[in-house]
């Protein structure tokens, strides 16, 4: 014996031995006679001849029900909390479900079951409950068109009551033949599920009733005034006033009520879209080509101011170099004409000195050599004074 506990793979064939039946387990034990009898534990049963097979246990949770075929053709749903041994002398199949959850009084399930007649009656049940189906009743599910997207199906068992919203974006001529499309908030509430449950799919009934509205709203609308005349009012108001009567008539006889239908917008038509993204690149491309223009006027502008200022600035520059270079042959001019001054000056003073030492000039400057005697400046000087000496000794003379 060991701690696992066995299940019905376990079989075997006992000559003569012992099987101890623990506690949690099950087990069936055919005699040699062949009579089956069935064993809970926990037990010790001594065998001689005999065939003993384990038990499969199946156990259903208090939200569960175990679902139990016989082998004389009759079925037991068999609420939970409980657990039922599988022997394979009563049982042909157990088999555990969920019960159906309620939680709100707008959770609804629709459950068909015969009648005293033997006709199956469909019967809507109302939450809060949790809802274990009895013998010959059957719960159905519903393929409904989905809220989500309006094409795709989806398996409905739930029916709910409260008010739901969805969005819709849905295609629509108008009158001038564009194709365009009117997005839509829908509120919608089932208040009565027996008349929601007369057609196979009641939001695909909302779904044509909503399309057969559209086609009267297209008629009205003009795409033309209503994209390109701004100043046109008359078509947006008509758009927010559409009352949509063929889905309220229809959303009414299948006890649907309808809360709202709030208009979001009509996208414009695709090929107005297109020639608009035309136009409005062709208006970009142009600014564009315009800025460039106009950057590369102002770069040129810029550039010649430039070019100007450089040239006025050369120009002073090239006018003060010239006068500072004139004030430099000025200067050295100047210093030239003050330099001779003072070398006159000089030999003057060294002529006159040796003229008062009884140096005859005359003689004096001949026999200096050419390199060395004084220019035309100096020689009129010696002259003046050599001339100013024979004054002085005339006047002398005569006295």
């Amino acid at each position: 014996m060991g701690k696992a506990f066995r299940n019905g793979h376990y079989l075997k064939r006992v000559i003569i031995g012992k099987r101890t039946i623990k506690e949690g387990e099950a087990a069936v034990i055919w005699s040699r006679r062949g009579k089956c009898r069935e064993i809970v534990g926990p037990s010790l049963q001594r065998l001689f001849y005999s065939t003993i097979n384990f038990l499969d246990r199946y156990t259903a949770n208090p939200d569960q029900y175990l679902i139990v075929h016989l082998k004389n053709g009759e079925v037991e749903h068999v609420q939970g909390p409980t657990a039922i041994y599988k022997n394979p002398v009563k049982h042909e199949q157990i088999k555990v479900c969920n019960g159906i959850s309620l939680k709100g009084h707008n959770d609804n399930i629709v459950v068909t079951k015969p009648d005293k007649l033997g006709n199956m009656v469909r019967t809507v049940v109302n939450g809060p409950a949790l809802y274990i189906p009895a013998v010959g009743e059957k719960v159905l599910s519903f393929q409904w068109t989905s809220t989500k997207d309006c094409t795709s199906i989806e398996e409905v068992q739930i029916i709910k009551t409260t008010a739901q919203q969805v969005s819709l974006k849905l295609g629509f001529k108008t009158r001038d033949n564009h194709n365009t499309e009117i997005h839509l908030n829908l509120s919608y509430q089932i208040e009565d599920v027996s008349k929601a449950l007369n057609v196979n799919d009641p939001f695909k009934h909302l779904l044509e009733a909503l399309k057969s509205d559209l086609h009267i709203l297209g008629i009205m609308v003009d795409a033309e005034k209503l994209f390109k005349d701004k100043e046109d009012t008359t078509t947006f108001m008509e758009i927010q006033d559409f009352k949509f009567d063929h889905l309220q008539e229809t959303a009414t006889s299948i006890g649907i009520k309808i809360h709202e239908i709030l208009n979001q917008g009509i996208s414009m038509p695709a090929d107005m879209k297109k020639e608009l993204e035309l136009k409005t690149r062709s208006e970009m491309e142009y600014r564009h080509k315009l800025r460039q223009t106009e950057q590369q006027n102002n770069i040129a502008e810029i550039q010649l101011k430039a070019d100007s200022e450089r040239e006025h600035k050369q120009h002073n520059f090239n006018a003060l170099q010239q006068t500072h270079a004139l004030e430099l042959k000025e200067q050295e001019r100047q210093a030239e004409v003050n330099g001779g001054k003072a070398k006159n000056a000089a030999l003057v003073d060294f002529l006159q000195t040796i003229q008062s030492l009884g140096v005859d000039l005359n003689e004096y400057l001949t026999k200096l050599p050419s390199s060395e005697r004084p220019g035309l400046k100096e020689t009129r000087k010696v002259i003046q004074l050599n001339f100013n000496d024979n004054d002085d000794e005339s006047s002398a003379c005569k006295n």
